[in-house]
């Protein structure tokens, strides 16, 4: 009596993790698309991804024993989110760690990529959508930062959209 109810957000609205996922994220970029300061319609998917990580955590701290998982799903949820509107036709572009150019060429490389090599989709996820470093990668994936560094160094996929997701960052 008088405790809170300290179950998942997902679980309070009867929902899987990856749906609940998908439509907060969702939701997000709705309200941050329907903003009046928003005109130039390109939105940053990387900040949704931590504003509803940050915003969930703070009052489900158990998300952040589960936080690889969350950003896994939550790369996924960002794709899905893009090409939906990118269906639709809307004029609202979803920007990854990428310039909104390079979005769909990258987005079809990490997929294809991960298809294949399901054992370190996360780690390509995290490294080229969402445009996290090694050292943050490390941690969320719990794996020794010179472990990733050393995958990240060999992966033949993404040779060009690699380089093109570097040159974006540095600039």
């Amino acid at each position: 009596m008088g405790q809170p109810d300290m179950q998942s957000p997902w679980a309070q609205s009867n929902q899987t993790f990856p749906s609940w996922m998908h439509r907060e994220l969702r939701s997000l970029v709705w309200q941050s698309a329907n903003n009046p300061p928003s005109s130039s319609r390109r939105l940053n998917a990387v900040s949704f991804v931590h504003q509803l990580f940050l915003s969930s955590v703070v009052a489900y701290p158990e998300l952040w024993s589960i936080r690889q998982n969350y950003y896994s799903e939550a790369s996924l949820a960002m794709v899905e989110i893009y090409k939906e509107l990118e269906e639709r036709k809307i004029s609202i572009s979803i920007c990854f760690a990428c310039s909104p150019e390079d979005n769909l060429e990258i987005i079809n490389a990490v997929e294809t990529y991960c298809h294949q090599n399901p054992w370190s989709s996360d780690l390509v996820r995290l490294s080229l959508l969402m445009g996290m470093g090694e050292v943050e990668i490390a941690e969320i994936l719990d794996i020794p930062e010179r472990s990733v560094r050393r995958q990240i160094a060999a992966l033949p996929i993404i040779g060009a959209s690699t380089a093109i997701v570097r040159a974006t960052q540095q600039a």
